[in-house]
C-alpha cells in the first residue's frame, strides 16, 4: 500500500481514463496531480494544475462551490510554483487571488491561506517590503493570529519601524479588547 507498485497501477488506470477522454474531467486531472505530487514530480503536477485551471468549470466558475474549488486550486498551483523555485510567478498568482478574495468580501480561510502563501513567496524573493505588506494584510484580516503578529513585529523591528509597530499594536488592542460589559462581568465573577 503506497509503494511503487501502487503508483504504477494508479498511473496505468489514470492513463486509461485520460485516453478515454478524461483530459476534460476535473476528477481525473486532480487524481493525476495527486499522483505526480506523490511521485515527487512537481513540474508535471504544475502543468496538470494549469490544465485543470483552464477547464471552463474553474476558469469561469458559476457556483459558490466551484468558485471555492477554483480558488483552492489556484493557491495549490502557486504553492507548487514556490516548490519549483519560481517565487515571482507564485507571488503574481497569489496577489491576484488575494485581490479576488478581497473583492468577494472573503475574510476567512481562503484569504488567510492566500496571504500566508504570499508571505512565503515574498520571503523566497527576498522582498522584505512585500513580506511586511502581506503580513500587515494578514494581521488586518486575522487579528488573533499570534504567529502572524509575531512575524510582523519581527519584520517591523528589523526594518527599524517602531512607529508603525506601535500603531499596529494599538489597532490590534482595540480589535481584540473585550467589551467593557464583558470585562465588568468577568471582574464581578472573580470577586
Amino acid at each position: 500500500s503506497g509503494g511503487p507498485g501502487d503508483l504504477s497501477r494508479a498511473r496505468g488506470y489514470l492513463g486509461r481514463a485520460l485516453a478515454l477522454g478524461g483530459e476534460g474531467d476535473a476528477d481525473v486531472l486532480e487524481a493525476w496531480v495527486r499522483l505526480e505530487e506523490a511521485a515527487g514530480n512537481q513540474d508535471k503536477a504544475e502543468k496538470l494544475l494549469s490544465r485543470l485551471l483552464e477547464l471552463p468549470r474553474f476558469r469561469e466558475p458559476g457556483s459558490a462551490a466551484d468558485q471555492h474549488h477554483a480558488a483552492a486550486l489556484r493557491l495549490r498551483h502557486a504553492e507548487v510554483l514556490l516548490q519549483l523555485a519560481r517565487p515571482g510567478e507564485a507571488a503574481h498568482e497569489i496577489a491576484q487571488e488575494v485581490e479576488r478574495q478581497s473583492a468577494l468580501g472573503e475574510d476567512g480561510h481562503l484569504l488567510g491561506a492566500a496571504l500566508r502563501l504570499w508571505v512565503s513567496a515574498r520571503q523566497a524573493m527576498g522582498d522584505t517590503r512585500g513580506v511586511r505588506e502581506a503580513l500587515e494584510r494578514l494581521v488586518a484580516v486575522h487579528p488573533n493570529d499570534r504567529a502572524a503578529q509575531a512575524e510582523l513585529g519581527r519584520a517591523l523591528l528589523l526594518a527599524g519601524d517602531l512607529g508603525c509597530l506601535m500603531n499596529i499594536e494599538g489597532r490590534l488592542r482595540r480589535r481584540t479588547r473585550p467589551s467593557s460589559a464583558a470585562s465588568a462581568a468577568s471582574r464581578s465573577r472573580a470577586t
